[in-house]
C-alpha cells in the first residue's frame, strides 16, 4: 500500500493547531480523518480502518478506554500521542506506541507514522520470536515487541524515543558494531543491554537488513546465572572479560535475593552462588592488576 492511500485518524477536541497538523500530514502523503470524541473515533476506526491513530494528549483521560477498544479491533494499529511535554501518567505511557512533542519538527510525526505503519503492515519469517527490536539507520528504535519492553523495563513509547546507544551497557561500542552491521547487512553474536534500572542484560542476538529496508534484530536473553558465570570464567579476551564479570555478578546477586526472599530456598544453591561470587571477585582483582 502506498503512503498516499494511508488514512490517519486524529482524535482531538477543537485543537487550535489541528488544521495545520492535517495539512502537514496530507502534504506527506496521508489522508486525515478527525474525531472529537472517543465514541466518534471508535466508530470511524471500525468503519474507515485507518493505518494509524494520533491522539492529542489533552484526551489522555480517555486513552485507556480508547486504546483498549482499538487493540481489540486490530492490535497492530499504531497509536501515537501528540503532547506539549513528555510528562504524563504512567498508565498512558504503557498504552501508546510513540510520543511526538508538538514543539518538535512537523516532519517528525509523519516520520514516526511512516516507520510504524511500514513495520506493522508486513512480517518476515526470520523475525519469529518473543524479543524483536526494529531500528532505523540513525540507530534509533522505531518499534519493538512486548517482550523487549518487559526485558528492558521500558514502555514501547519510551523505547521508540531512544537510540540503541542509550539502551546499551557499553554505548561506546555501538558505533563500530552498527557500522559493521550496515556494511554486511547482518550481524549476530552476544551483546549487553542496559535495563532501565541500570543493570546489565546479556543477550544473544541475530540482526538483519531486509531487502525492503526493514532493520530488525531477534534477541534471546541469557538469564541462567550458571551459564553467565561459566562464560565469565572461560573468557580469555580481556576486552570482554570485565563486562562478562559484571553481568554474571548481577545475575548471581539477583538470584541470591530471590532465594533470600523465599525462606525455603535451596541452601545448596545458595552456597554455589556464594562460591561463584568469590570466584568472580578473584577474577575482578586479576583484571585490575593486568
Amino acid at each position: 500500500m502506498s503512503s498516499s492511500k494511508r488514512a490517519i485518524l486524529i482524535v482531538a477536541e477543537g485543537a487550535a493547531d489541528l488544521p495545520k497538523r492535517t495539512q502537514e500530514l496530507e502534504a506527506s502523503g496521508f489522508s486525515v480523518i478527525t474525531a472529537e470524541t472517543s465514541e466518534d473515533a471508535l466508530a470511524l476506526f471500525e468503519s474507515q480502518k485507518p493505518a494509524a491513530v494520533v491522539v492529542e494528549a489533552e484526551r489522555e483521560r480517555e486513552l485507556d478506554k480508547l486504546t483498549e477498544a482499538i487493540r481489540k479491533v486490530n492490535s497492530r494499529t499504531p497509536v501515537v500521542i501528540l503532547a506539549e511535554s513528555a510528562v504524563m501518567a504512567e498508565n498512558v505511557r504503557s498504552l501508546v506506541d510513540a510520543l511526538v512533542l508538538k514543539a518538535q519538527a512537523p516532519s517528525l510525526l509523519a516520520q514516526k507514522l511512516n516507520s510504524l505503519i511500514q513495520i506493522r503492515s508486513h512480517s518476515h519469517p526470520q523475525l519469529e520470536g518473543k524479543y524483536v527490536a526494529f531500528s532505523d539507520s540513525s540507530r534509533r528504535y522505531v518499534d519493538c515487541s512486548d517482550g523487549v519492553c518487559d526485558l528492558l523495563g521500558y514502555t514501547r513509547m519510551e523505547l521508540t524515543g531512544m537510540t540503541i546507544d542509550e539502551a546499551s551497557y557499553r554505548p561506546q561500542k555501538v558505533n563500530g558494531m552498527f557500522q559493521e552491521y550496515m556494511e554486511k547487512g547482518k550481524l549476530e553474536g552476544q551483546y549487553i543491554l542496559r535495563h532501565k534500572s541500570g543493570k546489565p542484560v546479556f543477550i544473544q542476538y541475530r540482526s538483519e537488513i531486509f531487502p525492503d529496508g526493514c532493520m530488525a534484530a531477534v534477541w534471546e536473553p541469557v538469564e541462567d546465572w550458571k551459564q553467565l558465570y561459566q562464560s565469565a570464567m572461560l573468557e580469555f579476551d580481556r576486552t570482554k572479560l570485565k563486562d562478562r564479570v559484571e553481568v554474571a555478578q548481577h545475575a548471581i546477586e539477583d538470584r541470591l535475593r530471590d532465594l533470600d526472599q523465599n525462606r525455603g530456598g535451596n541452601s545448596e544453591e545458595c552456597q554455589q552462588l556464594r562460591d561463584a561470587l568469590s570466584g568472580l571477585r578473584v577474577l575482578s582483582r586479576e583484571i585490575v592488576q593486568v
